[in-house]
């Protein structure tokens, strides 16, 4: 157990380097989103949680693969609206291996914040505003190769 909290660490840590998160000011806030070049919006919130379950869930799905965690690549995508679906990043978690599989990370836009009761048009002005990530996300896993097993 204590390995996959390592591991865990090493790719939170993945994360911090690619600039795709920063880390809260205090333990228990909410985490940011560094990279916010693909949302049109200056500050993107994630729940404190967020990242170690996502991170749990993704050592999880690599536990039978040839070469574990290594072999996977990310496609990290953002879901504002049921159906409209972006991808806002891709990263292989080691550019030394070949992939084996993939995984496909959404992330989801948590709607029960306060401009959830805002007006379409006062959003649109507003487009330059804080974004909140939902607590829920979806990790879909492809495999890039086909076992005499399977």
């Amino acid at each position: 157990m204590s390995a996959n909290l390592a591991a865990i660490d090493e790719l939170v840590e993945e994360f911090l380097k690619m600039e795709l998160i920063s880390v809260p000011p205090y333990p228990g806030q909410l985490g940011y989103l560094g990279s916010t070049k693909h949302l049109a919006c200056t500050e993107v919130l994630l729940p404190a949680d967020l990242l170690p379950r996502i991170s749990s869930e993704m050592f999880e799905q690599s536990e039978k693969e040839p070469c574990g965690i290594r072999g996977c690549t990310i496609y990290i995508e953002f879901e504002d609206e049921p159906d409209n679906t972006r991808r806002i990043a891709t990263m292989k978690t080691d550019p030394n291996t070949v992939s084996t599989f993939e995984l496909y990370l959404t992330l989801k836009q948590d709607r029960r914040g306060w401009t959830s009761i805002l007006p379409q048009f006062l959003k649109n002005l507003a487009r330059g505003s804080t974004i909140m990530i939902s607590p829920e996300f979806r990790l879909t896993k492809n495999k890039l190769y086909h076992a005499y097993a399977d």
